[in-house]
């Protein structure tokens, strides 16, 4: 019991809210150090099996109204042995001037029921000056929404680094003026503030670092003949004609209209994205260049070639591939562009809606309207067609022109929806013809619909036994 006493005594600190600054102190400087308590190794409890809680956050970067993919956790969490270097080693997230930094608990209890302390800490240095002349700002609250109302309200007004620390308590059970406090994290910190213990106190803290720049980097790609973005490149900005299965060489251009910055730079053929070979994620598309740092102003060209495929195709040009590289980079929207790649001729092609079926009552008819859509296929400025559409009882042809501003689409009704028809089996045709040049792929110039009427059957009426009873092994 007098020992137990005499430990209550010796850790009256462990109660007070005064903090321990986080400065960091590595494993191979404790020795540095002696006498001074090592909170991990402290008994703090008669329970033996004491569990300390966790302390653990995450961070995310707001640009404006937009939410950066990126999500970045704090070092150690839930690791009370991690080895402790005496400079900085915590993770990194990057962000911009103008910024705002979204914070969210990750800390749990560990004997006790729930977290009554955070002890949050957090340093500022301007870019270039020496961290330890920079005071640490500290606060211990009761609840996380204080923690996130601390952090979320700074500033991000200078280039510079935003260090943030955090250690939490729950409410375990403990000797007469002790608490339960984390001891996990990457940042050890020594305190000096309570007379008990004049030589101090080893605490432990959880840490993520905030670099913030001065400009977000902004990368994008332009076809040949220019040198700014337009929204329509994310369709189609330039056309490359050649003969199937032969090489064809085009030059693309990477810009680069931010801060300083490394960024991938790929192709995949359209519809080949999320191939695990060949899109974006594989590593066996047509073209990608290794990963390229530019300055703001900066731009490099590429001389890009490819084979022409069978049908026309757009290859898609796309820099920082998955958002990430580099995270910092803010405006995306530009990153996407597509080349038209074609064999010589133009391949048009016709579209027919699927087989259906519908249900009429004796003696009666339905209508019913068939649709079919003829289109372009090619990148060539336009194609002059006819369409010869063939239904129960007639046909009809339709000449027209398709143009590359209009899609290249066109819609044909059959005939008008007033017309009827009786319960059976009926085909719909069409059949689309190039009027000028060479169509290169009629394999898709034809095209059917079968519609099937059925009629209600006329089931005879039900035969009902006027014998409620249910009579058994009847005998004469």
């Amino acid at each position: 019991m007098k020992k137990i006493l005499s430990l209550a005594l010796m850790l009256v600190f462990l109660f007070s809210a005064v903090p321990a600054y986080a400065d960091g102190i590595g494993n191979d400087e404790v020795s540095n150090y002696p006498g001074v308590v090592d909170y991990r190794k402290a008994q703090i409890s008669t329970d033996p099996n004491l569990v300390h809680p966790s302390a653990g956050f995450s961070l995310q970067i707001k640009s404006g109204e937009t939410l950066l993919p990126t999500v970045l956790d704090s070092a150690e969490i839930g690791n009370d042995q991690s080895r402790i270097v005496p400079e900085q080693d915590s993770p990194v997230i990057n962000a911009s001037i103008g910024d705002k930094i979204l914070i969210s608990d990750l800390s749990s209890p560990g004997s006790g029921s729930s977290l009554i302390y955070y002890d949050i800490q957090y340093r500022f240095t301007p870019q270039g000056e020496d961290r330890h002349k920079h005071e640490i700002k500290s606060a211990i609250v009761g609840d996380f929404g204080k923690v996130k109302n601390i952090i979320e309200n700074l500033n991000l007004e200078k280039e510079g680094t935003y260090e943030i620390f955090l250690c939490v308590a729950d409410n375990a059970p403990c000797i007469e003026g002790a608490t339960n406090w984390s001891t996990n994290g990457n940042v050890r910190s020594i305190s000096y503030n309570n007379k008990n213990f004049p030589k101090g106190v080893f605490w432990y803290f959880t840490e993520a670092v905030v670099e913030v720049g001065g400009e977000a980097p902004d990368f994008y790609p332009t076809p040949e003949g220019s040198n700014e973005y337009k929204e329509e490149y994310k369709n189609l900005a330039k056309i490359y004609e050649g003969k199937e299965g032969e090489p064809i060489t085009f030059p693309v251009t990477l810009y680069n209209c931010g801060a300083k910055a490394i960024t991938d730079f790929k192709a995949v053929w359209e519809r080949d994205g999320q191939d695990p070979v060949t899109g974006w994620k594989g590593t066996n598309s047509p073209w990608q260049t290794e990963p390229i740092e530019l300055a703001k102003g900066e731009s490099k060209t590429f001389d890009v070639t490819v084979t022409v495929p069978e049908h026309p195709r757009r290859l898609f040009f796309k820099a920082n591939i998955d958002g990430l590289t580099p995270a910092t980079e803010i405006n995306q929207d530009n990153n996407l562009m597509a080349i038209g790649i074609i064999p010589d001729g133009i391949d048009v092609g016709i579209r027919m809606p699927l087989d259906f079926s519908k249900t009429v009552k004796p003696g009666q008819k339905t209508n019913f309207t068939i649709t079919a859509t003829v289109q372009k296929h090619d990148f060539s400025p336009l194609a002059e067609v006819e369409t010869v559409l063939t239904y129960p009882g007639g046909s009809k042809t339709e000449h027209t022109t398709l143009y590359r501003n209009e899609q290249g689409e066109k819609s044909f009704q059959f005939y008008d929806s007033k017309y009827s028809l009786g319960p059976g089996t009926y085909k719909f045709t069409g059949q689309v013809n190039l009027l000028n040049g060479i169509d290169i792929n009629p394999s898709n110039n034809y095209g059917e619909t079968t519609v099937t009427i059925y009629q209600e059957k006329d089931y005879p009426a039900e035969k009902l036994n006027p014998d409620r009873e249910t009579r058994v092994d009847l005998r004469d």
